[in-house]
């Protein structure tokens, strides 16, 4: 009985939780720039690769390359929720915690595009989503 119980309490609070996952563009790790060496890879090799950058802007004889990607995660509990089961009035008592965050990855090339650099101008923490609110 106390089992069936604790159960029937968990799949309760399940309905209540929602996990929401957003990737903008696609992710781009440092693996997938590995094939780019300064001096001989060309803008059109990283085009082949990567696909066409979010944005390209010049100064004098300098090019640089812009690829934007998100990731977003959210996580939410509604414990008001769990009452629809037993009121007429289901009032939202919730806790969530996210986060959307921008990556960037420019590449620099010369006049005659060829890259000079390549970096994560702008790259979000990587670890493990932790669906505690606080």
């Amino acid at each position: 009985m106390a089992a069936g119980l604790c159960l029937v309490m968990v799949l309760l609070m399940l309905t209540a939780c929602q996990w929401r996952r957003l990737k903008i563009n696609d992710l781009i790790t440092p693996d997938d720039v590995t094939f780019i060496e300064r001096g001989k890879t060309s803008l059109a090799d990283v085009v082949a690769r990567l696909g066409a950058p979010d944005e390209i802007t010049s100064r004098e004889n300098i090019m640089v390359a812009r690829y934007r990607f998100r990731d977003g995660k959210y996580f939410k509990i509604d414990a008001g929720r769990l009452l629809a089961f037993w009121s007429p009035v289901t009032p939202e008592m919730s806790m969530a915690r996210g986060q959307v965050q921008t990556d960037v990855f420019q590449v620099v090339l010369d006049a005659n595009g060829i890259v000079q650099e390549h970096a994560f101008a702008f790259r979000s923490p990587t670890g493990r989503f932790n669906p505690w609110p606080f």
